[in-house]
């Protein structure tokens, strides 16, 4: 069946969240949070349309700047309707929101993916983007915090808005002090979790994670590619 390449519209929440439910069935669906993203101007989103105006995929990406002020391009979620796999729709949505990126100035793109997560590692390759190997642990919050504590020097705090969540990533230097000011930012600025990656090696600092409230989710790598 042909499909066809198409920038999301709000419009396309609804048919959106039926792709993430057949792709990701024990996760929660918000449509009305599909759609504030979809909303977002700093947002560029695509639908892989079929001939009846069914979605068999999306891609959402979006722009944050690094702590020493680089900004970059973040391929946050990718997803194709298991009826339309194997048709490499997902390097077609993966290199059209990439150029999208490169084309507005963004000189670095990256997407974070769960390590066994190979259909999309094999769309992300074939579009240029790489991997180091580290892997990372994701850790999220949703704990309430009503503290004084601040951001520590050389932890950067990156508020985003995806089509799952509005919420808080944690860069930079990550210590037990940055892990209690993001649940403390988290919950002054109304976000629903806060979260942050640590290399799977660095144990002691996981656990001290898990005894804030961080709860593990998945392990994860970054795949990249420079512009040009």
């Amino acid at each position: 069946m042909h499909v066809y390449l198409c920038r999301a519209e709000p419009a396309h929440a609804v048919l959106i969240g039926k792709v993430k439910t057949c792709v990701w069935p024990d996760e929660p669906v918000d449509t009305c949070q599909i759609e504030r993203a979809l909303q977002r101007p700093d947002h560029v989103s695509y639908v892989a349309l079929t001939v009846t105006g069914a979605v068999a995929g999306f891609v959402d990406a979006f722009p944050t700047r690094s702590v020493d002020g680089r900004l970059r391009w973040e391929v946050d979620l990718l997803a194709v309707h298991p009826d339309y796999q194997g048709q490499k729709l997902g390097q077609r949505l993966v290199a059209a929101v990439t150029d999208a990126g490169f084309g507005a100035g963004m000189m670095l793109a990256r997407a974070l993916v769960q390590i066994d997560n190979h259909a999309c590692q094999g769309a992300l390759r074939r579009c240029g983007y790489a991997t180091d190997g580290q892997v990372y642990q994701l850790i999220i919050s949703t704990a309430q915090a009503d503290t004084l504590d601040s951001v520590p020097d050389g932890t950067h705090l990156i508020e985003v808005e995806t089509m799952n969540y509005n919420g808080l990533w944690l860069e930079g230097t990550i210590t037990t002090a940055s892990l209690r000011a993001g649940q403390t930012e988290r919950t002054r600025r109304g976000c629903d979790l806060v979260g942050a990656l640590i290399p799977v090696e660095q144990a002691d600092l996981l656990a001290a994670a898990q005894a804030l409230g961080y709860t593990p989710v998945e392990q994860f790598q970054w795949w990249m590619r420079e512009a040009g």
